[in-house]
């Protein structure tokens, strides 16, 4: 499977990771279903996990997912 449709399998875990959430517990896991992955996917093609989020200025949402050229927009 191409790189980049592995990378648009993970936005609706990255969605479903940014709704609001009371417990520690259930905000790991959220993030672990699509971080996990990313990173696991990007070491594939030779990379590290720095750089393969981009934030909007705030920093309070997840606005891309990025694998050396290939970036995916969060919605």
């Amino acid at each position: 499977m191409e790189l980049r449709e592995e990378m648009e399998k993970l936005v609706p875990l990255v969605i479903e990771f940014e709704k609001e959430e009371t417990s520690t517990e259930e905000i790991n896991r959220k993030k672990n279903a699509w971080f996990k992955p990313l990173v696991k996917l990007a070491a594939q093609y030779g990379y590290g996990p720095a750089g393969l989020i981009e934030c909007s200025p705030d920093y309070r949402r997840i606005t891309a997912l990025k694998v050396w050229d290939v970036r995916v927009e969060i919605p």
